[in-house]
């Protein structure tokens, strides 16, 4: 006859084990220390060595978790994924909304993701161009618009690849802004930055 399992059975049996927890803490620490490396030295530059020592651990651990930097970045990209992913479903929202209030909003908030995660943006970037097997894995070229559903469904069919394109080149041309930006050269405070920002996307989005 088969016996039932107590609550506290059932929740025990469903917590990880103490092996599993101690490659989950490994594994995170290869990551947060590869984005020490990168911050520091790019994504091209940094070497297995020395993230594997940014993270207290050896090559061959390196290794174990991951089968080359690029697949690295690929668990730190899954890892971003849930939040760039509510950004864009907010700028369909925005998109949706149509004024140019909401979307000042929004791109003063997607400046400061930029700013605050500026190592990861760069390296992905970085990754995009150095690496031959990232953009399938990394780029947004799909993902970013496949976001914007509200968007897109108020597009004339004739132009929606158009609409496509054009969301994809304002979000990675926002990007690079940031970069530029941040470098001093222009003089220009945040908030004309962000006033800037949102009439080159008014005018790109074709927003009335």
């Amino acid at each position: 006859m088969a016996t039932r399992q107590s609550a506290g059975t059932r929740r025990a049996a469903d917590r990880p084990s103490l092996r599993e927890e101690q490659r989950r803490f490994t594994r995170q620490r290869l990551i947060d220390g590869a984005l020490e490396v990168f911050a520091h030295r790019g994504y091209t530059a940094s070497t297995i060595d020395e993230i594997a020592d940014a993270a207290g651990t050896s090559r061959a651990t390196f290794y174990s978790y991951f089968p080359s930097k690029l697949d690295l970045l690929r668990a730190m990209n899954e890892e971003f994924r849930p939040e760039v992913t509510a950004y864009y479903d907010a700028l369909d929202e925005v998109l949706g909304e149509g004024t140019r209030e909401a979307l000042r909003d929004w791109i003063d908030r997607a400046i400061g993701w930029f700013e605050a995660n500026r190592t990861f943006a760069h390296v992905l970037q970085e990754a995009l161009y150095a690496e031959s097997g990232a953009v399938d894995d990394l780029e947004e070229v799909r993902y970013i618009p496949d976001r914007m559903t509200a968007y897109l469904a108020g597009r004339a069919p004739g132009r929606l690849e158009a609409a496509r394109f054009r969301i994809v080149l304002l979000v990675h041309q926002l990007q690079a802004s940031v970069r530029v930006f941040e470098t001093g050269q222009f003089d220009l405070s945040r908030e004309e930055f962000v006033e800037e920002m949102t009439d080159i996307w008014q005018l790109g989005l074709d927003l009335r």
